[in-house]
This record gives structure tokens, C-alpha cells and sequence, in this order.
């Protein structure tokens, strides 16, 4: 069995690692540190190319770009590990704590496990882990929430509506949206318009609507 580890922190992954071989989970052998998205990237295609199999990666989310490959984020790589690597299970790590981006990335990526950094231990590290690697999919309590949260707004809150709340959450501003989704102007407002009334927001701001969509535990 094989594990890659990648986190732009040395200490953290230092951890991580140091609790798999004590706990004989691995061996220190088969256990890959990478410390960025573009080494873990080189990393993915040479296993691929060699036929290598990696039962496991453990991703942090939020780690510096590599524009070359086109990879902004953890997520972004393990795109890139369904597309090279199929069968390998993906971990995603996140200190960002926003429902609705926890659950786009749930919808969009399916990982076998999300896990909130502020959630987890290293008890609850390795007990998770163990679970992933025995085939169960793993969300800590936080993600776990904030998915049912968002999935109950669904019927108002179409991935479109979604990404223009987060866009918006972001501080990009309504003019600038265009830039980001492939909708115009006019689209965009009349969406806007009939989320605040689906929300009971009529004649509100952005700021409104952003302060009532974390209200409902959305942002």
C-alpha cells in the first residue's frame, strides 16, 4: 500500500506521516511527502506512466498555485489524480469552513473523505484515515453539517446561484461577475433579484443577501 501526503507545511506533514508509521499504518517507505502542487503533479503522471499504484492521497486544500498546470487549489489536483489515477482515494484538508464551497466540492469531486482541519486531531486523523483506506468515505462533523445545510436550499440555490454567493462572499464585485461565469450582465441581476425575493429580500443590497445567506448557515 501507498500514501502520498501533500501539504505546503513541512511540520504539518511531518505529523501526519509520523503517526501512519507509528501506528503502523504504513511504512516509512511507502509513504510520499509532497510539498507542492507542482511536485505533486509530476508526482501523479510518473506514477501513472509507470503503472504505479497509490491506494491513497491526503490533500491540503489551500495551498500555493501552479499556474503552469493550471492547479489553484488541492481540489484542482485531485481532479488531475481521477483523471491519471482512477482507483487511488483522495483526502481533502480545508481550513475554509464555508458550506456552500464544502458542498461544491463534495458534488464536483465525490471525495472519499472532506475533512475540516479544525475538526480533526491526530486521533481523529488516523481513525479516518484507517476508515478511507477500508473503504468507507469520511466527512468530519462540520462538513457533514454544513452539506445538509446547503442541500436543504437546493430547490432556490442552483450551482449558479451558488457560485454567484460565493463570488460575491469573495468581494468580487457584480460588475466584475461576468468575468467569472459564462452569463451576462442582465442574467446575472435577474438572478440576484429573484434569490433575494426567493430569500425574502426585496429591495435589499449584496450585503443584505450576503448577511441573510450566512444567517441560514449558507456562507
Amino acid at each position: 500500500m501507498k500514501i502520498a501526503l501533500i501539504d505546503d507545511h513541512p511540520i504539518i506533514i511531518e505529523g501526519y506521516k509520523s503517526i501512519l508509521i507509528s501506528k503502523k499504518i504504513e511504512s516509512d517507505e511507502n509513504i510520499a511527502v509532497l510539498c507542492s502542487l507542482a511536485e505533486a503533479y509530476t508526482f501523479i503522471k510518473e506514477n501513472a506512466e509507470n503503472q504505479v499504484v497509490i491506494d491513497l492521497f491526503v490533500i491540503d486544500y489551500n495551498m500555493p498555485e501552479n499556474i503552469e498546470n493550471n492547479l489553484y487549489n488541492g481540489e484542482d489536483l485531485a481532479h488531475q489524480i481521477r483523471l491519471f489515477l482512477p482507483n487511488a482515494k483522495i483526502v481533502l484538508l480545508t481550513s475554509i469552513a464555508t458550506p456552500i464551497l464544502l458542498f461544491e466540492i463534495i458534488q464536483r469531486l465525490q471525495p472519499e473523505g472532506l475533512w475540516l482541519k479544525s475538526d480533526i486531531g491526530m486521533l481523529s486523523f488516523l481513525n479516518h484515515t484507517t476508515s478511507v483506506l477500508s473503504g468507507t468515505t469520511v466527512y468530519s462533523e462540520s462538513v457533514n453539517k454544513a452539506y445538509r445545510n446547503v442541500a436543504k436550499y437546493t430547490s432556490i440555490l442552483d450551482e449558479t446561484n451558488r457560485k454567484i454567493l460565493l463570488l460575491l462572499n469573495d468581494g468580487i464585485k457584480t460588475k466584475n461577475l461576468p468575468d467569472y461565469l459564462n452569463l451576462s450582465i442582465d442574467t446575472i441581476n435577474h438572478r440576484k433579484s429573484d434569490l433575494k425575493t426567493l430569500l425574502g429580500l426585496d429591495k435589499s443590497d449584496d450585503f443584505e443577501l450576503l448577511k441573510k445567506a450566512k444567517m441560514l448557515g449558507l456562507l
